[in-house]
């Protein structure tokens, strides 16, 4: 039984994106140049974005105690949340329609994790665009774009005359990769894996326009399992860092853990192993569980650094994403 409460609050939020929407239809032709529209957005999205994490915060309070451990409530709950607002907030722009409409099979494709790096109004109006705008906004997905200033960061403390050797574990976009490529010359042989055919021909794509003679790329076509079982066959050298940014959400602790432990055997002496990891208490889970539908495994820093025991590394230890709290970084040494 879905209480009151709830569906009260549900439907306030349904009446406020409806009365939204009218407000922003009528305001569509006042505004002819895609800029002219970002403008406007950007003076009315804070306080709107703001209303909409208090509506989601509220949601999730009061269906918290119901749901917990209490999964055909849980199911209900969302099932009602999906049915009142899935059609405002998620059947719309390009961002949105590709979490709800998962073209590929599963969650947070490589195009999801593109569009999240962009950062911006996407959609064919006004209300589309703010939308849109606010799924990229929300902790989890700005998670996404502070990765990247920690992936640099890694990269300058590695100072060598060799060439950095560097894995990309479920690489998707490679947006860390590409801007790197962009903005400096380094020396270094970059492997890339992914399992989706076309996150591999998008990052090719991207890549090829900053390929120079210091730099290697090749692409590691599997999933992460056949990657695992195929290490010998597939030669690798030793890395200076292997990375995962949003793999390990998906993994077991089984399977982590055989990651883990696999990747000891492929790090240089002092090499890093770098893995990221929604956390427990990550806010806005009524979006990512109702209306995203996404079905993350989160971990808490304990639980995180505990899938390491036993597989050999030095030095180990947690830290959170300073702006969003929504990501651990688990920071393996050999």
């Amino acid at each position: 039984m879905i209480t009151l409460e709830y569906t009260y609050i549900c439907r306030k939020f349904h009446t406020y994106l409806n009365k939204l929407k009218i407000k922003l239809d009528k305001e569509n032709s006042q505004y002819k140049s895609i800029e002219e529209k970002k403008r406007y957005l950007d003076s009315i999205a804070p306080k709107i974005y703001n209303d909409i994490d208090s509506y989601l915060s509220k949601m999730w309070d009061i269906a918290q105690p119901h749901i917990l451990n209490n999964q055909e409530a849980y199911q209900k709950y969302k099932q009602f949340t999906r049915d009142l607002l899935l059609d405002q907030l998620f059947n719309i722009g390009p961002l949105n329609k590709r979490i709800h409409d998962k073209p590929l099979g599963y969650d947070g494709d490589y195009l999801v994790v593109h569009y999240f790096y962009l950062n911006d109004y996407l959609g064919g109006n006004l209300f589309e665009m703010l939308i849109n705008r606010y799924t990229s906004s929300i902790p989890a997905s700005q998670a996404h774009i502070n990765r990247e200033s920690y992936f640099n960061e890694y990269l300058n403390n590695m100072s060598s005359d060799e060439p950095l050797c560097i894995l990309s574990l479920g690489c998707g976009p490679a947006k860390e990769i590409i801007e790197l490529l962009k903005e400096k010359h380094i020396k270094a042989k970059i492997y890339l894996n992914d399992m989706e055919s076309e996150a591999i021909e998008f990052v090719k794509n991207q890549l090829d326009q900053y390929l120079n003679p210091d730099i290697s790329i090749t692409y590691l076509h599997m999933n992460i399992l056949s990657l695992v079982k195929n290490l010998k066959r597939l030669n690798l050298p030793k890395f200076d860092l292997i990375y995962s940014f949003g793999l390990f959400d998906y993994l077991n602790d089984k399977i982590a853990k055989l990651v883990i432990n696999s990747m000891y055997n492929y790090l240089n002496n002092d090499g890093i192993f770098l893995i990221t990891n929604v956390e427990k208490n990550i806010p806005n889970k009524i979006n990512i569980e109702f209306l995203c539908d996404w079905k993350l495994i989160y971990r808490g820093q304990e639980q995180l650094i505990g899938l390491s025991d036993g597989a050999g590394y030095s030095k180990k230890h947690t830290f959170f994403d300073e702006k969003t709290k929504a990501n651990i970084y688990l920071h393996l040494q050999k």
